[in-house]
């Protein structure tokens, strides 16, 4: 292998501590799917593919079959069984008897179990011939696990069953009382840490876990192969088959590398994978005999070499130029690499029914059409006969075929975007029916996001291209995107850009503005800093339609939802490289609610005078280029062009020093984020109060309360809040509803502007908080918050001791 690909893997020796038979240890998705119909499927499939399989592979599909059955209820002796079956065939398989040792423990066993151990460790304590072929084929076989079982999100799976033991804790602690109460109430708490653990763990900075699973597979695989080299198997058929699925593990990691963010060192190695990668499957070729099973292995072989040279055409030029690949048959294989599609008629030649190869076949035309062909209608015919082949792998194998189903969805939402929109239907109906078929067995979360795309289309049909409100025409479609976006989530697409993004269009499109921007904030924490700024885009377009949906007039009261455009212009600004695309589509698409957004900055001494400047003009240098033709908008911007002319910084005086040049920001709240479950307080009736001017109620109403009362997800905590509109007894004195409140909340958030300052009942409010923390001696329980710039000498003298 060559130098950049030896640094990116261990320096693997052969000595047996490397070497851990059995698959308990390895994580596999199996150990922990918690569906019994998707283990049922794998079963199926697993069954299927071992009645193609080369019959070197039986023991250990066995096994995979037996841990499958582990996880079924009421199974365990059928593992056992299974287990046994195999030791009788091959006493010295040393996976199998690993596997055995773990089983016979919770059949309470021991001795079996011991005995188990003992005839492992005997074999892993020898270094002949027959020692080392059967470690290395415990290596190999643990290595085709992990490519054959491919990970999954295990903190998500244990976050799921966690919120599923919340909400049953939760209703046996409603139902019970005394001792029992008070335990299950612990158990609660403990649980609802846990999940909130779980959940932060998730959010983490780690390494990529597919990443790193494949590089298990492929140090598994060159260990294994070392070990054959060394007893001289190197030139057997099982030595051939065994490199031929080191190539397709090699192949998986090479396309995780291609995901990753940002990561030129990684260009070399990956040049250097694919040449290694285009050598093997072409020498798995050359070196088997085409008779048999082997037939398999070379029309696969293929099969993959035709997709990745169509995949990564990069890939094939630099191959043609450097010279640089020594293989059998040269000219043969550069004849390939100049016309990649050939490939698949010779696979197809060795297996012509096989799924395999009809789904990279598929796979390969829907890339070409999509990324190597201009003209639409060689992309339409491209489309249709990937359709084709993909139905003809469907019609082959309709249940166990996940990756068919998926590859058809795709292209069926292709074929829709391409047609006109009259015709649009037909294939979005196929790409639904596709998509539901995926999400009732194997679907991942990116599966469903795509599913979820494809209801939103048809939810404005005949309006497909189109996006917003205005074009929904069924939200039935709607709502069912966004049943498919929380099971995403479940599966651990909280960290995942592309879902939490899509969930928050899907979101707006039902006019759920608020809940829209909030997620649409976490899609923009996600964001890639060198990637496009479509998140800042849509946050502040949902802003505006918020602004305009509630104040088509342009309520100065509702002024903060302006403001708060400004501060994610501001975070855009210094989170991504350029914005000024998203000024442009802003300008494009809400030029009203942008007119509004900049008569705002030119009236608003707030904010820094030379923000306001640098920002106005570039509005209205982009309002210009889009509406500057129309009639009705020509005015406005002759107008604002004059007023900024005349745009003069405010004079500072020494109570505005310290402000004068900050910009003028609401709190930068990220959500959803999960809290600590203890920030509740149990005893009060209200999580906080609410003192606030009469003024200043939208802003409550619209924003405060919307942050911090909605559950955006299982994990998310919603506060329970007390305003004065909602929550005071009609019929009581407005002092005693206001020392009720303060007494019953756990925090007291005093909203402070000029009207604030000036209301009898707030003041009143302030000295009943106060007199409240001195008499229960609560900690921190006054929360400020500052609207307003407020001069020290207007802000409260009360409060100036936790103004900070």
């Amino acid at each position: 292998m060559a130098s950049a690909l030896e640094s990116e893997f261990k320096d693997l020796s052969l000595q047996e501590d490397f070497i851990k038979p059995g698959l308990f240890h390895l994580s596999l998705n199996s150990l922990y799917q918690p569906d019994s119909d998707t283990l049922n499927e794998r079963k199926k499939s697993l069954q299927d593919q071992l009645e193609e399989e080369h019959p070197m592979f039986k023991m250990i599909f066995n096994n995979l079959i037996a841990l499958i059955n582990h996880r079924i209820p009421r199974s365990q002796n059928k593992v056992r069984s299974i287990l046994e079956d195999i030791r009788k065939d091959n006493p010295k398989h040393l996976n199998t008897l690993a596997n055995l040792e773990v089983i016979y423990k919770e059949l309470h066993r021991r001795t079996e179990s011991d005995r188990c151990k003992q005839e492992k460790e005997a074999i892993l304590c020898r270094n002949d011939q027959e020692a080392l072929a059967l470690k290395a084929q415990c290596v190999l076989e643990q290595a085709c696990s992990l490519i054959i079982e491919e990970t999954t999100n295990h903190e998500g799976i244990a976050n799921h069953r966690l919120r599923d033991s919340l909400k049953i804790l939760s209703s046996e602690h409603e139902r019970s009382s005394g001792e029992r109460q008070k335990f299950l109430g612990k158990a609660l708490r403990y649980a609802e840490q846990a999940s909130s653990c779980v959940l932060s763990a998730m959010y983490c900075d780690r390494p990529d876990e597919q990443l790193e699973r494949k590089k298990e597979s492929i140090e598994k695989f060159l260990q294994g192969l070392k070990m054959l080299e060394t007893i001289g198997k190197e030139q057997t058929e099982q030595y051939h088959i065994w490199r031929y699925y080191l190539g397709v593990t090699l192949n998986r990691y090479d396309f995780s590398i291609y995901q990753k963010e940002d990561d030129d060192d990684k260009q070399e190695i990956r040049k250097e994978l694919n040449a290694k990668v285009l050598e093997i499957f072409w020498s798995t070729i050359c070196n088997l005999k085409g008779g048999g099973v082997e037939r398999l292995y070379m029309a696969r072989s293929y099969a993959y070499i035709g997709h990745l040279l169509i995949s990564r055409t990069e890939i094939a030029d630099d191959i043609i130029k450097s010279e640089a690949l020594k293989v059998p048959k040269q000219s043969e294989l550069i004849t390939f690499i100049k016309d990649p599609l050939k490939c698949f008629p010779e696979a197809l030649n060795f297996r012509n029914k096989d799924i395999h190869v009809l789904n990279r076949f598929g796979r390969s035309l829907r890339n070409k059409a999509n990324f190597q062909t201009p003209n639409d209608a060689e992309k339409w015919n491209l489309l249709c006969d990937a359709y084709h082949q993909l139905t003809e792998s469907i019609r082959i194998s309709p249940m166990s075929n996940w990756f068919a189903y998926v590859t058809r969805m795709l292209t069926s939402k292709d074929l829709a975007m391409l047609c006109s929109e009259k015709h649009a239907i037909k294939w979005l109906y196929e790409a639904r029916s596709d998509g539901i078929h995926c999400f009732n067995s194997k679907a991942t979360d990116i599966d469903l996001c795509t599913l979820a795309r494809v209801c939103q289309m048809l939810a404005k049909y005949p309006d497909v291209k189109k996006y917003g409100p205005k074009f929904v025409k069924n939200k039935e479609y709607i709502y069912e995107a966004i049943h498919y976006l929380n099971y995403a989530l479940q599966l651990g697409g909280f960290i995942n850009f592309t879902i939490v993004q899509t969930l928050s269009t899907c979101l707006y499109e039902i006019e759920e503005y608020r809940t829209a921007i909030e997620w649409m904030k976490r899609a923009m924490h996600l964001a890639r800093k060198s990637g496009s700024s479509e998140s800042l885009t849509r946050i502040t377009q949902y802003i505006l339609a918020l602004y305009k949906a509630k104040s088509p007039g342009g309520d100065p009261s509702r002024n903060y939802l302006l403001n708060e455009v400004l501060f994610w212009i501001g975070q855009g600004k210094s989170k991504f490289s350029n914005i000024d695309g998203s000024i442009s589509d802003l300008c494009k698409y809400c030029a009203d609610g942008m007119i509004d957004f900049i008569k705002y900055l030119l009236n608003n001494d707030q904010s820094s005078f030379e923000v306001r400047k640098t920002l106005v003009s570039s509005c209205l240098e982009a309002l210009n280029q889009w509406q500057g033709k129309k009639i009705r908008y020509q005015q406005i911007i002759k107008e604002c062009k004059e007023k900024l002319k005349d745009l003069r910084p405010p004079p500072i005086t020494v109570d505005q020093d310290r402000e004068s040049s900050a910009q003028y920001t609401i709190p930068n709240i990220v959500m959803p984020f999960s809290m600590d479950a203890n920030i509740q307080h149990s005893k009060y009736k209200f999580d906080f109060f609410v003192s606030h001017s009469n003024v200043n109620k939208e802003w409550v109403n619209n924003y405060l309360l919307h942050q911090l009362e909605t559950k955006l997800h299982d994990n998310d905590i919603a506060f329970k809040g007390c305003i004065a509109d909602r929550n005071f007894t009609p019929g009581s004195t407005i002092i005693s509803n206001i020392i009720n409140a303060v007494e019953h909340s756990c925090k007291i958030i005093f909203v402070i502007t000029e009207d604030f300052i000036k209301s009898r009942w707030c003041d009143y409010e302030v000295d009943q908080a106060l007199v409240d923390m001195l008499s229960t001696k609560k900690e921190d329980c006054i929360i400020p918050i500052l609207l307003e710039n407020v001069t020290d000498q207007r802000f409260p003298k009360k409060l100036d001791n936790i103004k900070g």
